[in-house]
């Protein structure tokens, strides 16, 4: 406008085209960085694990895929909106968990939403299986408690429920890969070898709902996982509420499960004995 008007001089109006320009690719450059920063966050924040750190990665690793969802997460979701806390009473939900996978041995694969994926490596732990229930009784434990705090400093009513999960367990072989995202390498998971751990645990997690209609936390995984392990899980069958359900899966294949009640009795004895 000030040109058209002539209201600039010929110099003047030379000037402001030319940092006119340059203000604009700095603007558009300014805006690339920010994006360039919020994305290297998000990778930072992914789980890299032992294995993504070495200079080759390993063709497999033997263990136990645990999938773990709150139930009515929605209701955190709204409790936290409403107490100006958006988000953050499902990630509080979300970093006990974590920590009941780590003090059970194990390591976290992926979080996503209300859903965090784990590992339970049979080089590190003894025995997978009960070090993945070992971790439930730590996750229903811990969840307690939480709500215990968010009920005595006001965070939420005092009828507010228990946080209750989900859980899904299968046995088999998974592979780290790098995975190529713009110019970006994020640690990721696949299956390998004979079984698809991933897959099938991701599976016992949507089975879940048809093995019981309540909403007390339960761990589902195939009856042969616990026939297979009977020795070991000789303190643990008695919370085995569930065993050899039949359900239907996708493609209508057919699955026995049994199903595990986490009990916060046994996860204090559990990390006694890990301290």
């Amino acid at each position: 406008m000030l040109q058209y008007h002539e209201f600039l001089s010929f110099v003047q109006r030379a000037l402001l085209s030319r940092f006119a320009h340059l203000g604009l690719v700095l603007l558009l450059g300014g805006v690339a960085l920010l994006e360039y920063r919020e994305q290297q966050k998000m990778i930072e924040k992914t789980p890299v694990s032992p294995y993504h750190r070495r200079p080759i990665l390993p063709e497999s690793v033997s263990g136990v895929v645990m999938v773990v969802d709150l139930k009515n997460s929605e209701r955190l979701f709204r409790t936290g909106a409403l107490g100006g806390q958006s988000g953050q009473l499902v990630e509080a939900c979300l970093s006990r968990l974590w920590a009941a996978v780590i003090k059970s041995e194990g390591m976290i694969l992926q979080t996503e939403g209300d859903l965090l994926r784990a590992f339970f490596d049979s080089e590190v732990c003894k025995n997978p299986l009960l070090s993945a229930l070992s971790a439930s009784n730590q996750m229903k434990r811990e969840l307690d408690i939480l709500v215990q705090q968010m009920r005595a400093q006001g965070i939420v009513d005092q009828d507010f429920p228990e946080v209750e999960f989900r859980a899904g367990l299968s046995a088999g072989q998974i592979r780290p890969v790098w995975q190529e995202i713009e110019n970006s390498r994020i640690a990721s998971w696949i299956d390998t070898g004979e079984t698809s751990p991933l897959l099938e645990s991701a599976r016992m997690l949507e089975l879940e709902r048809e093995v019981q209609s309540t909403q007390t936390s339960l761990v589902v995984m195939s009856e042969d996982m616990v026939v297979s392990s009977r020795n070991s899980l000789e303190a643990h069958l008695q919370h085995f509420k569930i065993r050899s359900h039949r359900c239907m899966g996708k493609h209508n294949r057919i699955y026995l499960v049994a199903g595990y009640v986490p009990v916060k009795e046994l996860a204090q004895n559990t990390s006694a004995k890990v301290a």
